[in-house]
Formats: structure tokens, C-alpha cells, sequence
């Protein structure tokens, strides 16, 4: 079983039980569930307002930088967005998600990384391997692609139909969340991609870590709508340490889960009448005013 860690008084205590009697393997107590939440808001008024900061990128960083820009996923990503590259303090850094998979997050990174490891994890320059299994089976005449993989950002990015000398159409995968992701917003950094390597990173002892920061004018495409305003922008928000702070979260086991992406070609045959056909040359013609 994985370690699942659940921050405390980030939302209300029933929503907290609710998660945790879905996914936990233990009986949830609601009552407990609120003395522990109403205690992680007072450490965290103990603590103190949030002090984030953020620093220029070495020099050093420069040749890898300028590849990781000339990428067209990353320009497909963030072409219109008001960004910039820099380094973000991660213990900082709120979070979007009350929840995470300690053990993947610490899986995701190595012992004691070395500084061009950490660049390559945040701002990958290239394409990732990607950690799947499975492949292509033909039943009966009608081929199936299964794929799994313990990435759950694995998902099915580009689909291109080409009909040049034959019809063929391509699935492309790839994941979510490549890059770390930092959103400002009403002068605050939020945590926007890449939870669970920041996670296991600033687990790892690592305090700076390159990122993107986004320039955010509105956290409607940033904030999950479960999430209360008023605990995100408050003066005593929660952070990215507060998974590493037991008062502050809820361990509980964790199943292990994979993705399955399954891509299926079926035929049939099925009656149809001439409204059902598509049209002809001349009617297309026509219906286009030409």
C-alpha cells in the first residue's frame, strides 16, 4: 500500500471525511476529522502571514533554458501567456490540491539529486520516456491498442488523420503536468502543475526548483472550484510544507492505480436513407454560396 497525505482545515471537515471514507481503508470519524482540522488552522495562524519569493535563474541554466523555450510543446503551451523562467521557494508554495500520493512524489525523485537532475525534472528540454506497458491485439479482424501506465497524467494529446496514399489516423500520448507550473495571482504563488515533484523534491531537501510563473489575471482556469477563496487567500493559506508537518495532514494507505488508455476499431453496418448520406460535390458547392 502507497501513503496518501490529506492536508488538514484547507476546506471544510465533511468534505475531508467524505474524501477519506471514499478512499481511505480505515473508518472515519467526523468528530476527530474536525478537532484535527480546527487544530491545523490555529498552527497555521501560529505560524505566521506567508512569505513567498521567487529568483532569477543562473547563468548557468542559459543553453538549457533556451531548449526547453524552442520546444513546440511548450510554445504550443504557454504562446499568449505573460511568463517568465525563474526559481520558486517550494516550501512556499500553495497548493491547489489538498491531496497527494506521498510515495509516488517521493518515487518521482531521486535521493539527494544533483542540480542538473532537478532542472531536467522541472523543465524537462526534451521528450519524456514514458513508463507504459501493453500493445496491439486483433480479435477477430478488429484491432484494439491497450496502453497502462502508473502516470495517471498519460493522455491521449493529438489525434491527425491522413488520407495520402492510404487512410491512416494517429493517436499521439503523452502527459499532463510536463512542466512545473507556479501561477501568480493577487500576488501569491500557487503550486499550478507538478504537485508531486515539488513534493518529493522539497521531501528530497531540495528548496528552489526551476519552474514556469505564470502571470495569472484570473484563478478561475487555476483554483478548483471545491477549494474555499477564502482559505487560498487568506493571510494563513496552506503550503506545500504542510504535507511534510504531521499536524497538518491526515496519512492514510493509498491503493496503487494505473491509467488504461484503450483505442478499439469496431465496423458495422448500420440502414440509412439519403438524408444519411453525405453530399455531393454540387450540394456542398451550393451550401457554401458558391
Amino acid at each position: 500500500m502507497l501513503e496518501g497525505r490529506y492536508l488538514l482545515g484547507v476546506e471544510p471537515a465533511e468534505r475531508t471525511a467524505s474524501f477519506l471514507g471514499r478512499s481511505a481503508t480505515f473508518p472515519v470519524d467526523l468528530e476527530s476529522i474536525r478537532v484535527r482540522c480546527a487544530a491545523a488552522q490555529a498552527a497555521r495562524v501560529a505560524r505566521g502571514k506567508l512569505a513567498q519569493a521567487t529568483l532569477p535563474c543562473p547563468e548557468s541554466y542559459a543553453d538549457h533554458l533556451s531548449q526547453v523555450r524552442s520546444r513546440p510543446l511548450f510554445q504550443s503551451l504557454f504562446q499568449g501567456y505573460a511568463f517568465d523562467l525563474c526559481l520558486a521557494d517550494l516550501a512556499s508554495l500553495v497548493p491547489v490540491q489538498p491531496h497527494a500520493d506521498y510515495s509516488f512524489a517521493l518515487e518521482a525523485v531521486a535521493e539527494a539529486p544533483r542540480e542538473q537532475a532537478v532542472l531536467d525534472c522541472c523543465l524537462p528540454a526534451g521528450s519524456q520516456t514514458l513508463d507504459v506497458w501493453g500493445g496491439v491485439t486483433d480479435a477477430q479482424g478488429s484491432g484494439s491498442f491497450t496502453v497502462c501506465s502508473r502516470d495517471l497524467n498519460l493522455i491521449v494529446s493529438e489525434v491527425h488523420m491522413d488520407a495520402d496514399p492510404v487512410l491512416k489516423v494517429t493517436f499521439t500520448l503523452s502527459k499532463t503536468a510536463v512542466f512545473l507550473v507556479v501561477a501568480e495571482m493577487q500576488g501569491r504563488l500557487f503550486l499550478k502543475d507538478g504537485t508531486h515533484r515539488a513534493l518529493g523534491l522539497l521531501a528530497r531537501g531540495v528548496e528552489a526548483a526551476p519552474c514556469v510563473l505564470l502571470h495569472q489575471r484570473s484563478c478561475e482556469p487555476i483554483i478548483p472550484e471545491f477549494l474555499p477563496r477564502e482559505s487560498l487567500f487568506g493571510p494563513h493559506p496552506p503550503r506545500l510544507q504542510d504535507f511534510l508537518d504531521e499536524r497538518l495532514y491526515l496519512a492514510h494507505p493509498w491503493r496503487r492505480s494505473m491509467k488504461v488508455i484503450r483505442i478499439r476499431s469496431d465496423d458495422f453496418v448500420l440502414p440509412t436513407d439519403d438524408t444519411d448520406m453525405p453530399p455531393s460535390e454540387d450540394q456542398a458547392l451550393a451550401s457554401r454560396g458558391c
